[in-house]
């Protein structure tokens, strides 16, 4: 598409070509070529130090003697060696073979050069006559000659604390001096070794945390005058401190020549991302993003208005110039947005609020200048601001980050956003979690025309994204698409990439190449529950959690008005020793008394299932998740829903929520009597469903033993599964292994001493 706003270059002049420019200005390394050279001086005096101190580098050895070497050259922990003869003696230094080097050792595999050498060093000290030289070679141990070079420079021996420790016992150093340097202790000096000619001394260097140098440090006051103590004299700091200067005006010069062009460019460059059509970034359309359809219908103006932005303007209308995305985390926002780039085969300018913050005053207005500058360039196209809250926070509110550099920047973005024509071709996308935090100036008509909700799915579009998602994951053919989507009410399109995600895993660990139904419920109980936990519990409290969850599924089972069973477990997880799961068979937006009474009544199962099972005294702290959901809906039906004896009348003041949080509700102003009123009315509810739930298990208490025991027997059962056992049938399947002995008898549930149980923990569910 041609520009019609950049003016065309005019033609060129034979003659004024042939001409230098005047006002040329010379090249970047004719004007730096003073920089550049300093710069190279430094950078080679620096690698040249660099490899030297490499080359000679010290290597930490395991001091041991030749009995030790002949042992270990007998077990096959010794992988290479070199012999030097230096003084009348062998000194032996090699390498130790790990458990993968005696593997492929066994295997006959042949180890190259760079493998023998690898891994942890040894040193040893033998006689001539030891025949040290002909052990190796009858051990096949690869070993090499060094001719010993008496010109050149001893290195010192790196040994460890340890070594050192044995040295100083066995009356072997000399001398030796220690330096603290930090927090660490560094220890040099020499110890001597006998040869065949004499005495040699060899010298070592060490080093040990300073918190545990006490006990050397003592045997070495203990062991003079034998030891030498002397001051450190030459430099052995190390590499780092012999050439800090130069490392220093290094650094100097590199930040006087790079600085202010890093500066200069990291406070106000560009931060944002540009994908054009044809990048796989975009790879996305309409048919990809499900569940939000009523948002995919919200942006389809935007699509035809960048597709034929003329149309629209024919018509008398002005385009859209802004869409303002609102919804709960993980929600497909970003992916809407770029559906909408990729449906109309634009470019996508895509930036995060936090981006345009910077220490730097004045740096986020730059950004954003920049921004938008690029997109009329790029125009027709589509801008996206993920999390525009960061930025476009309420100037007025003290909880937002209203300082000027915030300001200076949604300044700069609305007076950006005005700036547009209808003709710009140019669309700003903005995402956020919290739209009531958002400066008026920048959500009022003109700038953001649309707002559009985008809400976690319902029942059919959890359906549909799932079958996205499923179309490229290795499944069984016993998935069931729509059980999944109900079991998982409330997830958003994030939170189903997730759970597919977790069952392919969960296949893979356990050997498998596919994922069955009973991996994504596993998947799904514990992304929303927390892992499986072992707990070392005796059988009396297993038995009281089994009879606790076959309370609450015993109730739900008999009671009109409660959701189909999903399944039943007594297996403990992070945030429940068991519980018992239900399903709706559609998105419920909202609750009938009966409804609301049945839930009440299935919270009280639990407990009572204890008291009937084991005794009013050994009821245990597990039900107070129960009570307290019990307790909340009582007080909903009568302070806020209209379920009692006062009527449609709302006894609280709710507070806005928002897509981040729930809310809150106070009461209202009211007298104390009132107050009690209200109380009484609660506690009668909570009162009438204790009664219905203690004698609908009265009723059914065989039906509740039966469920209890295919718990204890099973672990988890079905919905379809409590249908059998509730009709008085048996279930087929082979028993849980679980840790403990399903075999043994089951406790005596009379509510006696005997059933006293041990540690009490907390059970919810």
């Amino acid at each position: 598409m041609t520009d019609t706003n950049t003016p065309q270059n005019p033609p060129s002049d034979s003659s004024s070509d042939k001409q230098p420019a005047k006002d040329q200005k010379p090249g970047f390394v004719k004007r730096n070529w003073v920089y550049l050279l300093m710069l190279s001086a430094l950078g080679g005096y620096y690698v040249h130090n660099f490899n030297e101190a490499a080359n000679n580098a010290p290597i930490e050895f395991d001091l041991i003697t030749p009995t030790e070497l002949n042992s270990q050259i007998n077990m096959g922990d010794i992988k290479s060696a070199e012999i030097e003869m230096i003084d009348g003696q062998y000194v032996v230094t090699g390498t130790y073979a790990s458990k993968a080097d005696k593997k492929a050792l066994a295997d006959k595999e042949t180890l190259d050069e760079d493998a023998l050498k690898e891994g942890s060093k040894f040193k040893a000290f033998a006689p001539l006559g030891s025949g040290i030289k002909s052990i190796l070679e009858q051990n096949k141990i690869p070993t090499e000659s060094i001719h010993h070079d008496a010109s050149k420079e001893r290195r010192l021996d790196v040994i460890t604390i340890d070594d050192l420790e044995d040295l100083i016992e066995q009356d072997q150093v000399t001398q030796i001096a220690y330096l603290d340097v930090t927090d660490v202790t560094n220890f040099y000096g020499t110890y001597k070794v006998n040869a065949k000619f004499g005495t040699e001394e060899i010298p070592f260097f060490s080093q040990e945390s300073a918190k545990y140098t006490d006990n050397i440090i003592k045997k070495i006051d203990e062991a003079e005058p034998k030891i030498k103590r002397y001051p450190i004299e030459a430099d052995k700091s190390g590499w780092f401190s012999q050439n800090a200067m130069s490392i220093a005006i290094f650094g100097l010069f590199a930040l006087i020549f790079f600085g202010p062009r890093f500066l200069n460019k990291g406070a106000g460059g560009a931060t944002h991302k540009k994908y054009m059509p044809n990048d796989p970034e975009l790879d996305v359309r309409f048919d990809d993003v499900q569940g939000i359809d009523h948002a995919k219908t919200s942006v389809q103006q935007i699509v035809r208005y960048l597709k034929d932005p003329k149309k629209l303007q024919s018509m008398g209308a002005q385009p859209p110039k802004g869409a303002l995305l609102m919804g709960p985390p993980g929600t497909g926002k970003t992916m809407l947005a770029k559906a909408v780039a990729a449906e109309a085969g634009v470019p996508f300018i895509s930036i995060s609020g936090s981006d345009f913050i910077e220490m730097f005053v004045g740096v986020g207005a730059k950004r954003a200048r920049a921004l938008f500058d690029d997109a009329k360039k790029s125009a027709p196209c589509v801008i996206f601001i993920d999390e525009i809250d960061a930025i476009g926070g309420n100037r007025g509110n003290s909880f937002t980050n209203g300082g000027s550099e915030q300001q200076q920047t949604l300044t700069q973005m609305l007076t950006a956003m005005d700036g547009f024509g209808a003709d710009s071709g140019v669309v700003v996308l903005a995402a956020t979690n919290r739209p009531e935090s958002l400066d008026p100036a920048l959500m009022r008509a003109g700038r953001f025309d649309r707002k559009i909700e985008v809400n976690v799915p319902d029942l059919a579009g959890r359906v549909a994204i799932l079958k996205q998602y499923l179309k490229k994951a290795a499944c069984t053919d016993d998935i069931n698409v729509d059980i999944i989507a109900k079991s998982v009410p409330n997830a958003s399109g994030a939170d189903l990439k997730n759970l597919v995600n977790e069952a392919l895993m969960i296949a893979e660990a356990a050997g498998r190449d596919a994922a069955s139904m009973a991996d994504f419920a596993q998947a799904r109980d514990d992304i929303k529950f927390g892992a499986k936990k072992n707990f070392d519990v005796t059988e009396e409290e297993r038995r009281l959690t089994c009879d606790h969850e076959a309370g609450h599924a015993t109730v739900m089972k008999f009671t009109k008005g409660s959701n189909p069973i999903l399944k039943a477990t007594a297996v403990p997880r992070a945030n429940a020793l068991g519980m018992v799961e239900t399903y709706a068979n559609g998105d419920m937006t909202s609750y009938n008394k009966q409804q609301l009474l049945a839930l009440m009544d299935a919270f009280m199962g639990g407990r009572i299932a204890e008291e009937i099972c084991h005794g009013e005294d050994y009821v245990t702290t597990g039900a107070s998740h129960d009570i307290k959901m019990a307790t909340y809906i009582a007080r909903e039906m009568v302070l806020k829903w209209g379920f009692s004896k006062f009527g449609m009348q709302n006894f609280t003041e709710e507070q806005q929520a928002t897509f981040l949080s729930a809310g809150s509700s106070s009461l209202v102003a009211m007298s104390n009597e009132q107050q009690m009123e209200l109380d009484g009315e609660i506690n009668t509810l909570i009162k009438e469903s204790n009664e219905r739930a203690r004698t609908l298990l009265e009723i059914h208490r065989a039906e509740h033993q039966a469920i209890s025991n295919a718990l204890y027997d099973y672990e988890s059962i079905s919905g379809a599964e409590i249908d059998v056992l509730c009709e008085g049938g048996l279930l087929t399947r082979k028993p849980t292994e679980a840790s403990n002995d399903n075999k043994s008898a089951a406790p005596k549930r009379s509510g006696g001493d005997n059933n006293k149980p041990g540690d009490m923990k907390m059970r919810l569910g």
